[in-house]
């Protein structure tokens, strides 16, 4: 759960645009977060991470309670796939922008985003180059080429949810020329044909 409070935080940072296609559902779903927090009666100039936290925890539970079918129907199940839950959790955090940016501020001020190891872990690994898709390739997992500006290819492996994801399946059924600022880091995983563990780039983001 606070890997999605983290997720949905740094969300909304940038202030991207999300999926349309559940934007009825996102609406509702962000706006039942933001009355639930107002109900905790939180002190949010005040407020702790720990109180925070468990305050959108409680309401997450709530809105899933209240909402499984229709959160299993648009996502998947969201409590056995980490990939569901992201997807969700960002959109819903960019959304409530606009319906209650007071526990946004809060979010931030009570320190909830200086404990984001998970990420720190890899912040000096994440490496950008501009490219564009030249293949997409559907095995066991989803692997796209590009060719940056120098004419040199690269391959990166899509293992989770990232922004810019949409660009990626259009991409497998028509020709992309565009360039994209492509974000990645670089993790080892066994690779089943070497029987060794080995370095390949799993991308983060596309702009």
């Amino acid at each position: 759960m606070k890997k999605t409070l983290l997720l949905i935080v740094v969300a909304l940072l940038p202030l991207a645009t999300f999926s349309q296609a559940n934007d009825k559902f996102i609406d509702k779903a962000s706006q039942y977060i933001c009355d639930c927090l107002n109900k905790k009666d939180l002190d949010l100039e005040n407020a702790t991470a720990e109180s925070v936290e468990l305050a959108m925890g409680l309401c997450f539970i709530e809105l899933y309670q209240a909402n499984e079918k229709e959160i299993n129907k648009a996502y998947g199940k969201i409590l056995e796939d980490d990939a569901a839950m992201e997807s969700m959790a960002y959109e819903i955090g960019i959304n409530m922008v606009g319906k209650c940016p007071e526990v946004i501020i809060a979010l931030s001020s009570s320190g909830v985003l200086d404990d984001d190891s998970e990420y720190e872990e890899y912040a000096e690994d994440y490496k950008q180059i501009t490219a564009t898709i030249t293949k997409v390739e559907a095995n066991q997992f989803i692997e796209i080429e590009v060719k940056d500006d120098t004419g040199k290819r690269h391959k990166l492996l899509w293992m989770d949810y990232f922004e810019g994801d949409e660009i990626v399946l259009d991409a497998m059924n028509k020709k992309d020329k565009n360039k994209y600022s492509i974000e990645y880091i670089e993790k080892e995983y066994f690779d089943p044909i070497t029987k060794e563990y080995r370095a390949f780039k799993v991308i983060t983001g596309l702009y």
